[in-house]
């Protein structure tokens, strides 16, 4: 009963272990991939005929067939490792011709003895079933090779271990990259393991008359699972993308105040502000507006926030402002002082990182015209309550509040944002709202020669002031980064020659990718979007043309229609910049093709070349206008 677990054991994790595989959208290994997979299958068809051999048919006729069948299994996977650790092998080095011809002759006799493996396997059958003991009781039939073909099978490991896996380990000791270097180690490491384990627990332990397959295999998995995580990490992406970034950047200890209007979607703020300090281990409070209370929760869990899970921990604390701040119906400044106090020290005590609260005073109408006292408590409480271990964020509805009270709370923060301003900079010049814009994957065509940045710096500014995160893929010394290397919610991917693999810079929410991988370039951009999956973002790739000029026009376009696919979501905009007047027109007509809004930017400004589903703002549907070239 115990080996027959196993044997599920086995297929599942090997099931999983090839479904991680295929989620892999990139990675410094996606030119292999399919090779490490079907390595993978093969192996599962090793285990399957043991299985069959030994827990479904137990006769001598029955060796015969899997026998074979396993032993051609194992040939198909050693030839899958050959060919994934030749490509990767030169994938990282630069190889001469001499170099090349002998890697070709290493492959050449490689698969020549394979090939009479394989022959001599299904035609000289170089082995006898006899029957042995098996680990967990028992008899079954299981093959006992001959001396001559130990010795062929035992040539044929070592040429696995000094050929295929030894190329591993040159590319890891080659790589610059550690964890790179790490995977192909591994990789190297694992297949020899692997080798070692099936010649030993499938060949020589059962010469002594002993079937203990099942503990080889238990290696096996071990090797597999190392392998599917290596490659996992290789990306190195996921590394930089465990701890989301913030969106809004309050820093540790700040105190902060919010202007909105009604007209704004502040649930989708504050969720962001929420989320990101539960995710950091802080205790949140989130005070709201009595009468909002039901549609707080909702809204918090469409977000993807799992309101009873974090409340039943004490991790959120929710709590309406009465509550907050009135006791029996009134303000009294001193109690809520020492009340917030003590809810301080009590966050210390649990072992929470830092507390962060939010205070949403609406149009502050729960003070009931007490607007003064509420600003003499706020006086008191930032030297009695504030520290580095509490950060403060206050939203005013400044609809209907006294502009002079407005100005109060201003003179008593770190720091006021005004999310009135700048929330469609960019959106009005298409004749668009910001919701209306969301979505869309526009193509720029720019005039380098004009200030096209003006408009860049607009499409980052609405951004901002709607408290979205923005991904800019640039080279350092773009206009774009010039632009937008200043603000503060903008990640940088920077594209250099001079890596080989993503790498975080020196300076931070910069990471540094090759220019000349597009299945790199579409993991970031992945992982970027799954980083953030309840929020908006906006995504600025600057530009295609770099891109045609350093690996072609068709690579350049299958990574743009890859792109597109991975952004057609409504939570996402993008835009993608572009010169035509650096190619000729097959290029730029091809490149068009894949958008349905397109812009134009020269000496004379914006143009407005193709925009569609803006039936709602006075553009009309499939609007096309001349571009000026």
């Amino acid at each position: 009963m115990i080996d027959s677990v196993l044997y599920v054991v086995y297929f599942s994790i090997i099931s999983l272990l090839i479904f991680l595989f295929l989620r892999q959208r990139g990675s410094y290994f996606k030119s292999v991939q399919m090779f490490f997979i079907l390595a993978f299958v093969s192996f599962a068809v090793v285990i399957f005929c043991d299985f069959i051999k030994n827990h479904v048919i137990q006769e001598s006729w029955v060796v015969y067939y899997t026998t074979a069948g396993g032993i051609t299994a194992v040939l198909v996977t050693a030839g899958s490792v050959e060919r994934t650790a030749r490509v990767l092998y030169q994938k990282g080095n630069n190889i001469d011709q001499k170099h090349s011809s002998t890697l070709n002759l290493l492959s050449l006799f490689f698969k020549g003895y394979a090939a009479v493996l394989f022959v001599i396997t299904w035609t000289l059958i170089p082995w006898s079933p006899e029957l042995v003991t098996m680990l967990w009781g028992g008899v079954v039939y299981a093959p006992v090779y001959e001396p001559w073909f130990l010795g062929i099978l035992a040539v044929f490991l070592g040429f696995v271990a000094v050929y295929p896996c030894g190329l591993f380990m040159l590319s890891s000791l080659r790589s610059k990259e550690k964890v790179v270097s790490r995977a192909l180690a591994w990789t190297g490491a694992s297949w020899i393991g692997t080798g070692f384990s099936l010649i030993f627990f499938n060949v020589y332990v059962r010469l002594l008359g002993y079937e203990m397959i099942e503990i080889g295999y238990v290696l096996n998995m071990f090797f597999f699972t190392g392998i599917a995580y290596h490659f996992k990490k290789a990306t190195i992406l996921e590394e930089l993308f465990e701890m989301p970034r913030q969106v809004l950047q309050v820093k540790e200890g700040e105190h902060i105040v919010v202007f909105y209007s009604s007209n704004v979607d502040k649930m989708k703020i504050f969720a962001n502000y929420i989320n990101e300090g539960l995710q950091r281990n802080d205790r949140v409070v989130y005070a709201f507006p009595d009468e909002e209370g039901t549609v707080v929760r909702l809204k918090l869990k469409e977000m993807g926030i799992n309101v009873e899970k974090h409340e039943k921990d004490g991790s959120l604390f929710l709590t309406g402002l009465s509550g907050a701040y009135l006791s029996n119906g009134r303000f009294d400044k001193q109690k809520i002082i020492e009340f917030w106090r003590n809810f301080k020290e009590e966050s210390k005590r649990k072992g929470f990182k830092h507390e962060r609260d939010l205070f949403d005073l609406g149009n502050l109408s729960f003070l009931d015209g007490d607007e003064e006292e509420y600003l003499d408590y706020l006086r008191e409480a930032n030297s009695q309550i504030m520290d580095k271990y509490l950060t403060e964020l206050r939203a005013i509805n400044v609809g209907k509040i006294n502009p002079k009270i407005a100005e109060e709370f201003k003179f008593l923060t770190t720091k006021s944002m005004d999310l009135l301003e700048h929330t469609n900079s960019f959106s009005k010049q298409l004749g668009l709202t910001h919701q209306q814009l969301g979505g869309r994957n526009l193509l720029l065509e720019i005039d380098p020669a004009s200030n096209y940045e003006n408009l860049i710096q607009d499409f980052a500014l609405e951004a901002a002031a709607n408290i979205e995160p923005i991904t800019v893929f640039t080279t350092k010394g773009s206009a774009a980064y010039s632009a937008l290397s200043k603000k503060e919610n903008v990640r940088f991917f920077l594209l250099t020659q001079l890596v080989s693999a993503p790498q975080p810079n020196s300076v931070q929410e910069v990471i540094l990718l090759p220019s000349n991988n597009t299945s790199l370039l579409l993991d970031a951009l992945d992982k970027t979007l799954r980083a953030y999956p309840y929020s908006n973002q906006n995504i600025i790739f600057d530009s295609l043309s770099t891109l045609v000029l350093s690996v072609g026009f068709e690579k350049t376009y299958n990574f743009v229609r890859y792109a597109l696919d991975l952004l057609s979501s409504k939570k996402t905009t993008a835009l993608f910049l572009f010169s035509p007047s650096a190619h000729d027109s097959k290029v730029a007509s091809g490149l068009r093709s894949l958008f349905n809004d397109q812009l134009a930017y020269d000496k004379n400004g914006l143009e407005i070349v193709k925009l569609y589903g803006s039936e709602d703002v006075n553009v009309n549907v499939g609007l096309e206008r001349e571009v000026r070239r």
